[in-house]
């Protein structure tokens, strides 16, 4: 159980980063 907690939050984390570089390109697509 504790084995699936991890990798469940190792995806939420790799979410939130991959939502930054979006937010990221976005930012540096309108300057």
């Amino acid at each position: 159980q504790n084995n699936i907690s991890y990798k469940g939050k190792k995806d939420l984390i790799e979410i939130l980063l991959l939502q930054k570089i979006l937010i990221l390109k976005k930012l540096f697509y309108f300057l």
